[in-house]
């Protein structure tokens, strides 16, 4: 994103928007850092496990506006891993 740009500054509202909603009500996430780290390093049961957490998350609804506008390049969001992919190393014989 570039500055200033649309993209961002609507996200910029989306996260303020998230981040108020956030204060008298914490998301399901709070305190687990599997929902910062990228998803090249989370096995299979534990996006399971975070796509449950998100799905019974009251604030699922503004932390997906937000990643859908954001594309954040890291974490879980609403259900959803953000980054990249490990890369996948050769196998030798």
């Amino acid at each position: 994103m570039t500055r200033n740009s649309p993209r961002l500054t609507e996200a910029s509202r989306k996260l303020e928007a998230l981040t108020r909603a956030g204060v008298d009500t914490p998301p399901a996430c709070e305190g687990d850092d599997a929902f910062i780290a990228d998803k090249g390093t989370l096995l299979p049961h534990e996006l399971s496990r975070m796509r449950l957490v998100c799905s019974r998350c009251p604030l699922l609804e503004p932390c997906g506006d937000y990643a859908r506008t954001a594309r954040p390049e890291a974490g879980y969001w609403a259900g959803m891993a953000y980054g990249r992919p490990e890369k996948a190393t050769a196998k030798t014989a």
